[in-house]
């Protein structure tokens, strides 16, 4: 089985389930897999700047629409922590402007940002063991 090969040593994550990421090379194939781990850590400044931008400008619509791109996005790629944070982070957006609201949201954004960061580095370690095969854009 294909997934136990890429399983045998894959490394250790607290922040990503690498046997999602094999999944993924098992759905789509090396090639498209690596592809998609590669969007998804190219675009996370930018969720992570639209997240931002949503929450200090009480933007409803847009922190929703980021909230839920990178919740998508991170439990594709198996960093189920940083989706349900930003799950998390979906269900605090008000939907009226309500006294404190914006600012438990915005308080969830730094530790966002802190995930987000160390999951990114977790997903690209991952995936140059389990998509060894395939060029990154990573170094």
């Amino acid at each position: 089985m294909t997934e136990y090969r890429r399983l045998k040593h894959p490394g250790t994550s607290l922040l990503v389930r690498p046997s999602v990421l094999c999944a993924l090379v098992d759905q789509l194939g090396e090639a498209e897999a690596a592809a998609f781990v590669d969007r998804f850590v190219r675009l996370w400044p930018q969720r992570r700047r639209r997240l931002h931008l949503a929450v200090d400008q009480h933007d409803v619509a847009a922190g929703l629409d980021a909230a839920l791109s990178l919740s998508s996005g991170a439990s594709m790629a198996g960093a189920n922590s940083l989706a349900a944070l930003a799950s998390r982070l979906h269900e605090g957006i008000p939907t009226a402007n309500t006294p404190g609201a914006w600012r438990k949201a915005a308080a969830m954004l730094d530790e966002l940002d802190q995930l987000g960061n160390a999951t990114i580095s977790d997903v690209v370690r991952l995936r140059r063991t389990i998509m060894p095969s395939e060029q990154d854009s990573h170094g």
